[in-house]
């Protein structure tokens, strides 16, 4: 049975053409493993694409893993409820509209390739999370 669609690890923030180095289930994984705090700084000093620090500062700011995503699973069902899911969505966009407002963590990447950096801001956009 097919809850999903894709898979999990695709958060609808990255085109698919692109290919992170660290999936962003994994990025998330070693975020909550870091012990970081709410309100401190964080830095990634080799972000590459910025998976590490995208999913932090989601996680920071509540935002449900696969908002972005256009299409699950789950919609293909005969029970399907387009009205609940739209209510559950729209939630979500508020619980994360929330958070980015009452956001007081910076998250700094910093990698030597400045073409990559643009990558990881553009990311960061789509993702948005871009302001923090």
């Amino acid at each position: 049975m097919d809850l999903k669609g894709d898979p999990l690890h695709i958060r609808g923030y990255r085109s698919l053409a692109e290919q992170p180095p660290i999936k962003e289930n994994l990025a998330a994984a070693i975020f909550l493993r870091s012990g970081w705090q709410h309100g401190l700084p964080m830095v990634d000093p080799m972000c590459g694409s910025g998976t590490l620090l995208i999913e932090a500062a989601i996680m920071a700011c509540d935002r449900a893993p696969g908002l972005a995503r256009q299409f699950w699973g789950f919609q293909c069902w005969s029970g399907y409820n387009p009205t609940l899911w739209a209510a559950v969505i729209a939630e979500a966009e508020k619980r994360f509209q929330t958070g980015i407002e009452q956001a007081t963590a910076l998250f700094y990447r910093l990698d030597i390739d400045r073409h990559i950096l643009e990558i990881a801001k553009k990311n960061a956009k789509q993702a948005g999370v871009h302001s923090l």
